[in-house]
């Protein structure tokens, strides 16, 4: 599903609903609405996020640790949430809805154009080795990736991922602005 098939209310201020809870942000798409909020006035400062299903009315709601920043989208298969970890470290939880299954958080991540299924992410901070995930079949392959090609540009990020039949591509913009590609086939996570 692409992005533009969510509705976000990302730009509502933030709501008193009541005197614990804030409202962060909604989503929705054609089988569910999500609202993320926060406990203000707990000593945990957690999180609740409530799926309502458009179709049966059931409700879902999830306690979530702290440091949940908003919801990111809301996809056929999961719900993603932004969080926060410091400095420029970054996560996303993917909180699955058709699966009885618990939610999976990574940082760096970075989801392919073509396939909301198929991810990068980067563990302990260890950039040069790339994992790359199915979340449908749990399969993940590690590559070893020279993100600059010398040190003098570090950092050199990745802007996008993306998927042409078994080839993932991935773009990275360095410090020079000067976009490189590379290409790695991951057939093996694919089956």
């Amino acid at each position: 599903m692409a992005i533009n098939d969510t509705i976000l209310n990302q730009s509502e201020p933030i709501l008193r609903i009541d005197s614990t809870l804030e409202l962060i942000n909604t989503c929705k798409n054609k089988t569910y609405e999500a609202k993320l909020e926060e406990f203000i006035y707990l000593d945990s400062n957690a999180y609740l996020l409530t799926i309502t299903s458009k179709d049966s009315g059931k409700i879902l709601s999830l306690d979530l640790p702290t440091g949940r920043t908003h919801i990111e989208k809301c996809g056929n298969n999961y719900i993603l949430l932004s969080s926060a970890c410091g400095g420029p470290c970054s996560g996303l939880d993917f909180i699955f809805l058709k699966e009885k299954r618990p939610s999976e958080s990574y940082m760096y991540c970075h989801i392919a154009k073509s396939n909301e299924n198929i991810i990068t992410h980067v563990e302990n901070e260890e950039f040069e080795n790339l994992k790359i995930r199915n979340l449908k079949n749990g399969k993940e392959i590690t590559v070893h990736i020279d993100t600059c090609e010398n040190v003098s540009s570090y950092p050199c990020d990745i802007t996008e991922i993306d998927i042409s039949g078994s080839m993932l591509k991935i773009e990275f913009d360095s410090s020079e602005r000067i976009p490189r590609q590379k290409q790695i086939n991951i057939i093996e996570i694919l089956k």
